[in-house]
């Protein structure tokens, strides 16, 4: 822009030379092409010189007063972040999930171990399963989409209009491995009693994301069906 001044100067100040040469000009002819000529020459650059100095003072103003306000939000965020950690960011989402987790366990209707009820970790019973019965209890429930593939490739089931909530994977000779979402609390309990059983899923990556394989031992599907039922209604509520 600096170059533009510059640019816009010389021609200004040599519309003004020539202005005052045609102005000391011996000719004494009223209409003489030079004198008006360049007075009408000089009042546009002028005009033109005013009007590019008035556009770039606004676009400044703008990118400055943007600037501002954008410094400004990030102190603010960084005031809010740092002096109530539970309250915003990550920990506020996993307080949600955990709640959610926990009003699904609440309301389940399948049984539970005597010596796991502070857990709510549900009984051992149903070992003689298939996938075809996770799939069935899977699709039963309301607006499931499901996307199926072939090989080691997951099929997965969403609901209609929200994010995937389970994903299958057909491994072979009665082997299966499904990655399913619940709170970090819950699935933390999980993995330790299950600890052959259930890990943290290391795709999808997530802390709310958990996979439940029978490769070393085999899960009830009351454990399954639960974990279906907290995925199914974190998606619905957008998680």
């Amino acid at each position: 822009m600096k170059k533009v001044y510059r640019i816009l100067t010389s021609i200004l100040a040599m519309n003004m030379i020539l202005l005052l040469a045609g102005c000391t000009s011996e000719s004494t002819n009223v209409g003489d092409w030079r004198w008006w000529n360049y007075l009408l020459a000089f009042f546009i650059i002028v005009l033109v010189v005013l009007t590019i100095l008035l556009v770039d003072t606004l676009v400044r103003g703008k990118k400055a007063n943007a600037n501002q306000s954008a410094e400004k939000i990030v102190e603010v965020e960084k005031v809010i972040y740092k002096e109530l950690p539970a309250t915003f960011g990550e920990n506020k989402l996993e307080d949600e999930i955990n709640k959610v987790t926990e009003e699904v366990l609440n309301k389940s209707a399948y049984a539970m171990n005597a010596s796991y009820t502070d857990c709510k970790i549900p009984a051992s019973e149903n070992l003689e399963y298939s996938l075809i019965d996770i799939d069935r209890y899977i699709t039963n429930k309301i607006n499931i989409i499901k996307t199926e593939a072939s090989g080691k490739k997951p099929t997965s089931y969403k609901i209609r209009g929200k994010k995937s909530f389970a994903l299958l994977i057909d491994l072979g000779e009665g082997k299966f491995k499904i990655t399913l979402k619940c709170g970090p609390a819950y699935g933390a309990r999980l993995k330790e009693y299950f600890k052959d059983v259930v890990t943290q899923s290391k795709f999808p990556y997530g802390f709310l994301w958990f996979t439940v394989s029978n490769e070393v031992d085999q899960p009830s599907l009351e454990l399954i069906k639960q974990m279906v039922d907290i995925s199914y209604e974190l998606a619905k509520i957008g998680y």
